[in-house]
């Protein structure tokens, strides 16, 4: 069923990811998909889960109310706090846990390059890899800022990113092919390390 033109699904920040020399920590979003639930994107690092809970407690939430974390990728300040949602789905690299009655269930995800997982008609989960070989990014439509918001990861680093993208990219060419797929699909991209920016899609 099609939300009314009134109904949006809702991007918010709760932590803005950075790069401070050897400190990191990833941009953690929620997605809230009204009728559907919300979804974490990203999960900090091992050290900020203090603050993670914080922010969604400003918002009126408890990590048992996220009903999907998505991983974008396997690197450590962006998956530090995935024990926090413990009735949450999880979806990483090809895999896919859900809490079942013996606990953690297990099964593949079945990912492969094209290929997406709708969590509603106007959310879905992609495969885009690059940054490394198990990236994940969320596709948000009709989102709250108008048009689609695209939840990248570290496909981008932040908004100006581009000096430095490669030096942290496991696979430079399949990066770029991915980077100029998003910036094609989305009106808003939020990056991995930095805050949601428009895409300008004027003419280069």
């Amino acid at each position: 069923q099609m939300p009314s033109s009134s109904v949006k699904n809702t991007v918010d920040i709760l932590i803005k990811g950075y790069v401070d020399g050897r400190r990191a920590t990833g941009t953690v979003t929620l997605v809230n998909m009204m009728e559907h639930g919300l979804i974490l994107v990203d999960a900090g690092d091992p050290w900020n889960g203090d603050e993670l809970r914080e922010k969604l407690k400003e918002r009126g939430y408890t990590p048992d109310q996220v009903d999907v974390v998505v991983i974008t990728h396997g690197h450590i300040d962006h998956c530090g706090n995935v024990s926090m949602f413990k009735k949450a789905r999880f979806f990483m690299d090809g895999d896919c846990a859900t809490k079942g009655v013996r606990g953690g269930e297990y099964e593949q995800s079945k990912f492969i390059e094209e290929d997406m997982h709708y969590l509603t008609p106007l959310v879905w989960i992609e495969r885009r890899v690059g940054h490394t070989a198990s990236d994940l990014i969320v596709v948000v439509g009709h989102s709250d800022r108008g048009g689609i918001t695209v939840v990248a990861g570290d496909l981008f680093e932040d908004e100006n990113d581009e000096e430095k993208w490669k030096e942290n990219s496991q696979y430079p060419e399949e990066q770029e092919t991915s980077r100029e797929y998003v910036r094609q699909k989305a009106d808003w991209i939020v990056p991995g390390h930095g805050d949601i920016f428009k895409v300008n899609k004027g003419v280069l």
